[in-house]
């Protein structure tokens, strides 16, 4: 039996372009549909603003035949999975990650709605300081498998070294500043053809935000524990 591949999708890492190259090595039959965010539907902070993930990492599964799952699901599916999986992810260093979801949320009213809205009204700092909940430590707790398949949950010790547990068992791991070589190893190690990686799903502003110091210490504050599991990523790259 062929494994199934496993990408745990952490927004603005360069995760889309991730997807558009496996896909590629997979008929469409045997992908799994991506679950897609309504953020444009609901309101309310960033615990709500996910709802659809919840219940599909909540609920999850899969149907016969499918061979390739990816998208933004925490590590709480593979409690699901009772099969051979080989599992892949991408980490980005975390105050551009932020500042990245921040530009990408303004720019995108058809995604996001009020929250594209709030992101023009406020600024960085004031959009970062309301709505923290959809990004604090989101890569820590996504690989720990606590950010939609228990619900967002406080970071601690002992979050963190579940990610970091998590982190060192996913067979390919990378960072957003060498995608091109994650994709290489993948290739090599699955004997798939060479990546022509395409930039996909940028990020565009409507401006250029500049971090000030308080709210540069503000981000810092919050993405502690996604700042040293970043470090633990750039150990294996």
């Amino acid at each position: 039996m062929n494994p199934l591949v496993v990408f745990f999708h952490i927004d603005k890492t360069g995760g889309t372009t991730v997807c558009d190259y496996l896909a590629r090595q997979f008929p469409q039959e045997q992908i799994k549909p991506v679950p897609i965010g309504k953020a444009q539907d609901l309101v309310g902070i960033a615990p709500t603003t996910y709802g659809d993930l919840y219940a599909a990492n909540r609920k999850f599964s899969i149907l016969p035949g499918q061979r390739l799952i990816m998208g933004h699901y925490d590590t709480g599916i593979l409690d699901y999975l009772l099969c051979d999986v080989i599992t892949m992810t991408v980490l980005r260093e975390p105050v551009a990650r932020v500042v990245s979801l921040y530009r990408y949320v303004e720019a995108h009213d058809e995604l996001y709605g009020n929250l594209s809205l709030d992101a023009r009204r406020l600024g960085l700092e004031g959009w970062l300081r309301r709505y923290v909940d959809l990004w604090d430590n989101a890569m820590t707790k996504q690989l720990a498998g606590v950010r939609w398949s228990t619900g967002h949950q406080e970071v601690d010790e002992r979050v963190y070294q579940m990610a970091v547990d998590r982190l060192k068992a996913i067979d390919y791991v990378g960072i957003t500043k060498h995608l091109p070589i994650f994709l290489e190893k993948v290739a090599s190690g699955m004997g798939w053809d060479a990546p022509e990686p395409k930039r996909l799903n940028a990020t565009l502003s409507l401006n250029h935000p500049i971090i000030d110091e308080g709210t540069m210490a503000f981000i810092e504050a919050h993405t502690k524990y996604d700042t040293r599991l970043y470090q633990v990523a750039e150990s294996y790259d």
